[in-house]
């Protein structure tokens, strides 16, 4: 089990999950190695079951004044026993050994310090590694074998190495062989060859690598116990390697070793990613993705020093509120209101679904003003078509309204389709979406509106686009989109390093869409008043004033004595009755003299199905006795949470104007 721990920190691995170093390279930019600096995330599994997990960080350095690789490595035993350890091991930029320690940090104890020079190792150790020794050892022995000592042997299939170990646990010096299997070479040409290869000792059982030519370990495996690195998701879930088996020199068709992710891991948890309006993501290999993803309007490629870099920025274009259909189209724009195979604007299903989803509720009349119109068509698609990013694509756009479920194109085929069929021009996006610890492919639609293309989100009920998202290409006006980008994101070598991030500012009453100064959007259009960020809206009780900020809505009497706050929630929320009892709980711990009323489960749907949290409670503010109604309502990717606020003794006086706001309520 040492024996693969060890080989596992010292070969250099395949970065899928890092976060920035604020330390930077030692070297210059020309001789440093593509990964130095990184937080690189592994698993180690034994016979199905998680058994360590850790991460590495490799640099370069200097040792006694000449230069050197530096690897400090945190882990952590799952199973069977508690137990944490740090080390560090520094090697000649060849990969010969020069120093090492090791210690315990929680469980057992122990230390181990070695230090090599003038064919001497000196090993002082106790606890958990035993006793010191002194012994002879050759003067280029190794720790392990490293992926770049293998790299730089001039490989070929069938070819025999042999390298002298110094093996710790025995205190002695052994001498294994690595026999190099076949090699394949990557169909991507941006993406490296790989590799297998079996490692042989007299005294312990066989090792089967698979590796890639510049020396980057995709797994490793002997007798049930798997490594393979980790994007951060699968780090902090401890989620199970599911991968066959590697078999000694067996033949590859392409580099196989770490599966095809569903993304790219960038090693962030950005908490309510969506409201950044800038974030910054370094890419590798940069040559590769500034041929497939392009400065936009969503994004900026920029070149810093031998780096290139993403900057995603928040999409809100002007749009003029005021347009109303029908539009007049101007000839270049006409195309993208045909019908096609993809999106047939024409058929009546999806006609009759679109005119549906834009129906005032109280007059059963069209809406007429574009903006609101789109917003109701994206968020009617959000409510009524599953999300489902793992479905293959319908084979057509009616299919999808029967279904009731589908992934990011059709959720985009079915918008530019119900759009079209409005006379709204419309056309798809394809290019990846950066969410936390991770970029997907991702697949929305872009509305025109009197001379601006308004980007459309269903999958999260958006018109504007928060920052994370990168242009890849747009459909011709037949909607038809090309496999390439979907396909360079499944690719596993390709890495994605968050850098930083930038907040919105939230502003105050806007009647139009706003960009350029990094403040949020709403629309006020008399009383009707819409958060379009968040994509809720709601309509303002006469003399009532509304004020818009970045995540919500706050509303005041006039004589502001009662307020109303709409709030968007960032995540997946649930509604049952432990989540009930967890707000009461919140409550009653952050309010003076808290008093429940009444708490229930309620549900804003006419079937029933979704329910929401209903909290009715007074409490001490401000010197006043106060009374609070407050809905949790969870929709997918987000929650609404609405409260009524007034001082208890009037507070039915303004129950009705309550009532008329939440049934005003669209989200």
């Amino acid at each position: 089990m040492r024996r693969l721990v060890l080989i596992l920190c010292l070969f250099t691995i395949a970065v899928m999950s890092r976060s920035a170093s604020a330390t930077p390279p030692a070297t210059v930019a020309g001789d440093r190695h593509p990964w130095d600096n990184k937080r690189v995330y592994y698993l180690i599994e034994q016979n199905g079951v998680i058994r360590e997990k850790g991460f590495f960080v490799r640099r370069p350095g200097t040792y006694q004044k000449q230069p050197c690789v530096i690897i400090e490595d945190e882990k952590s035993s799952v199973q069977p026993l508690q137990r944490s350890m740090k080390s560090k091991t520094i090697t000649t930029p060849g990969g010969a050994a020069l120093y090492r320690e090791e210690e315990i940090l929680y469980g057992d104890f122990g230390r181990e310090e070695i230090t090599v020079a003038d064919g001497v190792a000196d090993i002082v150790a106790n606890g958990y590694f035993g006793q010191s020794a002194r012994i002879s050892v050759p003067e280029s022995v190794l720790f392990e074998i490293s992926g770049e000592w293998l790299a730089s042997r001039n490989l070929s299939p069938g070819k025999t190495l042999t390298v002298d170990l110094l093996d710790r646990e025995a205190r002695t010096v052994s001498r294994e062989s690595v026999v190099i299997g076949a090699r394949s070479d990557n169909a991507d040409p941006s993406g490296p060859a790989a590799w297998t290869a079996e490692f042989r000792s007299e005294s312990r059982p066989p090792l089967y690598a698979r590796f890639t030519t510049d020396g980057r370990l995709l797994r490793l495996e002997s007798e049930g116990m798997v490594y393979q690195v980790a994007s951060r998701r699968e780090y902090d879930e401890e989620r199970r390697i599911a991968q066959t088996p590697l078999t000694p020199l067996e033949p590859m068709t392409g580099i196989q070793g770490v599966g095809a992710p569903a993304g790219i891991a960038i090693g962030a948890a950005l908490p309510a990613w969506d409201s950044f309006a800038w974030l910054v993501l370094r890419c590798g290999p940069s040559g590769a993705w500034r041929e497939v993803f392009q400065t936009s309007e969503y994004a900026e490629i920029v070149d810093v020093g031998f780096e290139t870099n993403i900057v995603t920025i928040r999409n809100a274009p002007r749009v003029d509120v005021a347009a109303t259909l029908p539009m007049s189209v101007p000839p270049e724009v006409q195309p993208y209101l045909a019908a096609s195979i993809p999106l047939p604007a024409q058929n009546r299903a999806v006609f009759d679904a679109a005119r549906n989803a834009v129906l005032d509720d109280q007059t059963r009349r069209p809406e007429e003003n574009a903006l609101k119109a789109i917003s109701y068509l994206a968020g009617w698609i959000n409510q009524a078509i599953a999300f489902a990013p793992n479905n293959p694509p319908a084979a057509a756009v009616p299919d999808i309204l029967v279904n009731r479920t589908g992934c990011a194109l059709d959720h985009a085929r079915l918008f530019a389709t119900m759009a079209r069929g409005l006379g709204i021009p419309s056309r798809l996006c394809q290019g990846f979406l950066a969410r936390p610890g991770e970029a997907v492919y991702h697949v929305w639609a872009e509305a025109w509106i009197n001379g601006g293309w308004i980007p459309v989100d269903t999958t999260v009920s958006r018109v504007g686009l928060p920052a994370g998202y990168a242009l890849a290409e747009r459909s011709m006006p037949d909607g038809t989109l090309g496999p390439n980008v979907a396909a360079f994101m499944m690719n596993p070598l390709f890495t994605l390093e968050l850098v930083s991030a930038g907040r919105e500012t939230p502003a105050r009453n806007h009647a139009e869409l706003v960009i350029g100064d990094r403040r949020t959007y709403a629309i006020v259009e008399g009383d009707w008043m819409a958060n379009l960020y968040w994509g809720f809206a709601l309509r303002l009780p006469q003399a009532w004033n509304g004020t818009a900020k970045l995540n919500s809505v706050e509303i005041a009497s006039p004589d502001r004595l009662a307020n109303i706050k709409c709030e968007a929630l960032g995540g997946d929320y649930l509604a049952g009755r432990a989540e009930l009892d967890g707000n009461i709980a919140v409550l009653q711990s952050g309010l003076d003299r808290f008093r429940l009323i009444d708490g229930r489960l309620v549900s804003f749907d006419p079937d029933g199905a979704a329910p929401a949290l209903f909290i009715d409670f007074a409490c001490d503010q401000v010197g006043q006795s106060l009374r609070c109604r407050q809905y949790v309502i969870p929709r997918r990717q987000r929650a609404f949470r609405i409260s009524f606020w007034a001082p208890t003794d009037i507070f039915d006086q303004y129950a009705p104007v309550f009532d008329s706001i939440l049934a005003s309520f669209e989200f």
